[in-house]
């Protein structure tokens, strides 16, 4: 092409504006991750992250800075994501669960049958959470009875146990309504039976059934 077809060309079709880079929002994504995993390095705790929109159109950034979006990791909604130039700044939404385990049964053990530390294994719960009646310490089960055959991969709960019942049904009971800023205790009726830490029935002088935890000491334990 000679200059002057060339010099037409240009007359023509003036300067198409230059596309800037965009930031590759996956990359940052992951260094945040990576942020927030070194951040809670050594604490017993699961995270949980949200996702950046795929379809931001940053203009990329030479040096994206990773920060926590609070005055500490414990009080942060997430890692921030900024850029000095170009200016912005997005948040990564990040959640520290607490970690928990939960007593399994590792193998078949038979009614009647004492547990033994062998019978048992502690595994992670999913949400960070004991759930009602499960048990979080193999020591606390070791040489409970069992009231039925369970098998492997069974959470064990309180009703698999024999164990001796605190509150029978129809008896008088005291139940305890526990709060940090009070305590409250009350007379009323069972209206089902239970072992320690099982969930019972209490008929109150005015007619309402509330249902509480059973105690050792034969109280029911309620909260508010």
């Amino acid at each position: 092409m000679s200059r002057l077809s060339l010099f037409l060309l240009l007359s023509v079709f003036p300067a198409l504006p230059v596309l800037a880079s965009r930031q590759d929002i996956a990359l940052i994504e992951a260094q945040a991750r990576a942020f927030a995993l070194q951040g809670w390095q050594g604490a017993a705790v699961r995270l949980s992250y949200g996702q950046l929109d795929r379809r931001l159109g940053l203009p990329a950034c030479p040096s994206p800075v990773y920060a926590w979006d609070g005055p500490s990791r414990e009080a942060a909604r997430g890692v921030k994501i900024s850029c000095v130039s170009p200016k912005w700044s997005i948040r990564l939404p990040v959640r520290a669960i607490p970690s928990q385990t939960v007593v399994m049964i590792k193998r078949t053990v038979a009614t009647g049958q004492k547990l033994v530390a062998e019978d048992l294994e502690l595994v992670e719960s999913r949400d960070g959470n004991v759930p009602l009646g499960a048990f979080a310490r193999i020591e606390d089960v070791v040489g409970k009875p069992m009231a039925r055959t369970v098998v492997p991969g069974l959470m064990l709960r309180r009703e698999m146990l024999a164990l001796p019942l605190v509150v029978r049904q129809g008896q008088p009971v005291r139940i305890v309504a526990d709060n940090p800023a009070f305590n409250v205790s009350a007379q009323g009726v069972a209206m089902t039976a239970g072992s320690e830490g099982q969930s019972v029935g209490v008929r109150m002088p005015n007619g309402r059934i509330l249902r509480g935890t059973a105690r050792a000491d034969g109280s029911v334990a309620i909260r508010y």
